[in-house]
């Protein structure tokens, strides 16, 4: 898939159900929950209630498509084990941890078109 029809599928998906995901850790650290949801079209993380571990976020964070779009362009070289990659694109955004998450659910998932009337 490409980033816009990823970002698409997360943004529609989260519309219609907000979720709880998790991290994905490349070593032997448990995942961390968040939740990621739409609000007033807009994509938001923050720590998961309903789940645990949880993430330690202080407050709510805004995913941005073009910080997506920067993780995204990492994203399978650092699903490969490629070194240094996860530091290398933190520089780009804080927000990495969720970022990957986030693909790393929504992005094989079949998008959520039939469900929009």
């Amino acid at each position: 898939m490409d980033p816009e029809s990823v970002w698409l599928n997360i943004v529609v998906s989260l519309a219609i159900k907000p979720h709880d995901v998790h991290t994905v850790p490349r070593n032997a650290r448990a995942p961390l929950w968040f939740y990621a949801y739409i609000q007033r079209g807009r994509l938001y993380v923050e720590n998961s209630t309903a789940r645990e571990p949880s993430t330690k976020i202080s407050a709510r964070r805004e995913i941005i498509y073009e910080d997506f779009d920067i993780v995204y362009s990492y994203y399978h070289r650092w699903l490969k084990g490629e070194k240094n990659i996860r530091h290398e694109v933190s520089r780009f955004s804080r927000n990495t941890a969720y970022i990957l998450g986030l693909i790393s659910k929504f992005e094989n998932i079949e998008p959520p078109w039939h469900m929009i009337d």
